[in-house]
């Protein structure tokens, strides 16, 4: 998401901004936070989302962007593969592994340019994401 704070003035919003920088602060305190942020195009959720993720560079934090689109086709891990992918860009290997943890191997189904970056990574066996049909 390109910064875009000074583009426009932020108006309206100021309670959905105080929220999730809230909830911002709490996962910066190692409590995990999900938020969702949905409504009818135009209402500016790309532009609240914007100043929260300036906001967070500001203070620091590594911001991790997906977008979600109801495109025919797209995998419903899109969002979250463009999303890593950008920290795959931004980490060094040494973080990623640590980062990673165990938890590597698996994330490499869905990247698979992690083998890239890690070679040593093991192959996983691939997910099976529907049960097998049985005849």
């Amino acid at each position: 998401m390109p910064r875009r704070r000074g583009d426009s003035p932020f108006v309206g919003r100021q309670r959905e901004l105080d929220l999730l920088l809230a909830q911002g602060k709490l996962g910066q305190e190692g409590h995990g936070q999900l938020a969702l942020v949905a409504g009818e195009p135009g209402i500016g959720k790309t532009r609240l989302m914007t100043e929260v993720a300036d906001r967070a560079r500001d203070a620091g934090a590594l911001v991790l962007v997906g977008h979600a689109s109801d495109r025919e086709g797209l995998s419903p891990y899109f969002p979250f593969a463009e999303a890593l992918r950008s920290c795959l860009r931004a980490c060094d290997a040494d973080q990623l592994q640590s980062q990673l943890g165990s938890a590597a191997t698996q994330l490499a189904l869905l990247l698979p340019e992690l083998h890239d970056r890690l070679p040593n990574l093991p192959r996983a066996a691939p997910i099976a994401l529907w049960p097998p049909h049985h005849q």
